[in-house]
């Protein structure tokens, strides 16, 4: 092997041991302080929003799992349906009609009468794109979850997808750590996996990443979050004004991080968790993994952008040594002792969330997974930066 390409690789493959072994360390201590941390004496108003687009087979689950949690405050819980070509707007009003929250638009938890009755438990409105006396609809999540927020009244903004489900105390693990002093707080997400091979693949990389994001707030690197489980504290969106202040979750983040001298948590209790379901096929697996690249090429500070991109330039440069190792053999061993390098430092990351996420049976596909990592993360780098990105049929700009 070249010397060049050899130091390349040597200092790439030495820049991952030190950021995945920090993250590691920082996942344990995230781990602890969740076990360790009491309830506010005060619990705050909460807003719950969910953008929906063409989710009518999985709508009503995510909202009566919603619905279901016994939160200690008031809550209230509001679908933006954002353009919808099927009948997701419909079976979201038919579960708003399901528990008599019948709340107009214009009435939040601050205004909890319905027809002279006090409602029992959260309520629930239904807004759709034709809502905003802007008259502007809504385009796109970032532009609906911006809409959820104009209309909400809580003190705290939780959000999560409409194909998503959650447990019984996820709104008050969420929030109960969400304060202006500590204004965003990160969940975990966990695919809702089957037997076959290519969900337990999916599902593994994205324990991994719910690691390494979790585990880099721990370690005080923010880098990474998903905004299908985030909380964030209604004073951190009056400060920060940008065209998309919910859904550039990881702009978000970031911006807490390394603009102020607040504080970004990571709340590690599986209770916090929420559940979605795997991509069905390749094809919707490579859309949803570019936008997670095209996102990273978007970071605009220095930390997450030098992580982001040391990241994908370690993954090429293996995927040259493994094909340099096919066609010269000499290359073999430096090549595979990198692969084996990455791989036992990624597993001091993962291991630890797999365990802790109830999710051991996952362990057995760690080795494939991690090869198959290697030219994925190189392949959707690049479809991410320079091919056409979409999110439900939509073109992103």
């Amino acid at each position: 092997m070249p010397d060049p390409l050899f130091f390349l690789l040597a200092g790439l493959l030495g820049l991952h041991v030190l950021l995945v072994g920090a993250a590691g360390i920082g996942w344990r201590r995230t781990v602890r302080e969740a076990a360790t941390f009491d309830d506010p004496e005060i619990w705050p108003t909460v807003s719950v929003l969910i953008p929906a687009r063409n989710e009518a087979n999985r709508i009503e689950g995510c909202l009566r799992s919603v619905l279901a949690n016994e939160y200690p405050g008031e809550m209230e819980v509001i679908v933006i349906d954002d353009g919808s070509e099927d009948g997701t707007l419909r079976r979201a009003r038919r579960v708003r009609k399901s528990i008599g929250a019948r709340v107009p638009a214009e009435v939040g938890i601050d205004s909890r009468s319905v027809d002279g009755e006090e409602p029992e438990g959260p309520t629930l409105r239904v807004l759709t794109s034709d809502d905003r006396e802007s008259g502007h609809p809504a385009r796109h999540k970032s532009a609906a979850l911006t809409q959820g927020v104009d209309e909400s009244r809580g003190e705290v903004i939780l959000t999560t997808d409409a194909d998503c489900t959650v447990g019984p105390a996820w709104v008050r693990t969420m929030v109960r750590r969400c304060t202006e002093d500590r204004p965003f707080v990160s969940g975990p997400v966990r695919f809702d996996w089957r037997e076959k091979w290519f969900d337990r693949v999916q599902a593994l990389e994205l324990l991994a990443l719910v690691a390494f994001g979790g585990g880099s707030i721990g370690a005080r690197f923010p880098t990474i979050c998903n905004g299908a489980n985030v909380a964030v504290h209604r004073s951190l969106l009056e400060s920060y004004r940008a065209d998309s202040p919910v859904a550039a979750d990881e702009l978000l983040l970031q911006h807490v991080a390394y603009r102020t001298d607040r504080t970004v948590t990571f709340e590690a209790s599986p209770e916090a968790v929420v559940d979605t379901a795997c991509e069905a096929t390749v094809s919707d697996y490579l859309e949803q993994r570019k936008r997670w690249a095209w996102m990273g090429t978007r970071y605009p500070h220095i930390v997450p952008s030098a992580i982001a991109a040391s990241q994908w330039t370690l993954h090429a440069v293996l995927v040259v040594a493994l094909v340099g190792a096919v066609l010269f053999p000499a290359w073999q061993p430096i090549a595979i002792g990198a692969v084996l390098v990455k791989m036992a430092a990624d597993g001091f990351l993962v291991a630890p969330a797999v365990r802790h996420f109830d999710q051991g049976d996952l362990t057995r596909t760690f080795i494939p997974a991690s090869l198959l990592w290697v030219p994925s993360v190189f392949v959707i780098g690049i479809l991410g930066t320079f091919g056409t990105v979409r999110w439900k049929g939509r073109r992103i700009e």
